[in-house]
């Protein structure tokens, strides 16, 4: 068996984790071969981080512009991470029972979903149109004469 995703109905899970553990190797080994002679961004942040005190590193982490990039960074490799991880969670009996929920919820209320964004747009676009006319007319208030 070539493809890591697929699933051996024959191999134990004992066997299953030996093969994933020997090609996680694999990949780590191949990725530090590729990577460049330079230090990588990451270690480079480390190494910039690492001597700060506790009452810098804190100073740091909560200064707004940090804050905004970590998020952007967690957002990236939590989407990476789901990335990798579909294919294993799909072939797992859990995963793939958990996804058929899922699925079939998404199914069942999405006409729901798209009709309220439908019926929210509709109002919005009577409330611009009122507000040509009534500059000084808030949402609120418009709400209050439906």
């Amino acid at each position: 068996m070539n493809n890591t995703f697929e699933t051996n109905i024959y191999e134990s899970p004992e066997e299953r984790l030996a093969r994933l553990q020997k090609e996680l190797g694999a990949f780590q080994t191949n990725r530090h071969l590729q990577r460049p002679s330079e230090p990588s961004i990451w270690d480079s942040i480390d190494a910039e981080i690492n001597p700060l005190s506790i009452d810098q590193r804190t100073r740091l982490m909560s200064d707004p512009k940090y804050m905004e990039l970590q998020e952007e960074l967690k957002n990236i490799l939590n989407d990476e991470f789901i990335k990798f991880m579909k294919p294993y969670v799909e072939n797992t009996p859990a995963g793939r029972e958990i996804l058929k929920k899922q699925l079939d919820y998404v199914k069942s209320v999405k006409g729901r979903v798209i009709s309220e964004t439908n019926q929210e747009m509709e109002l919005f676009r009577k409330f611009q149109e009122l507000v040509k006319t009534n500059p000084a007319l808030t949402w609120e208030e418009f709400i209050k004469t439906l």
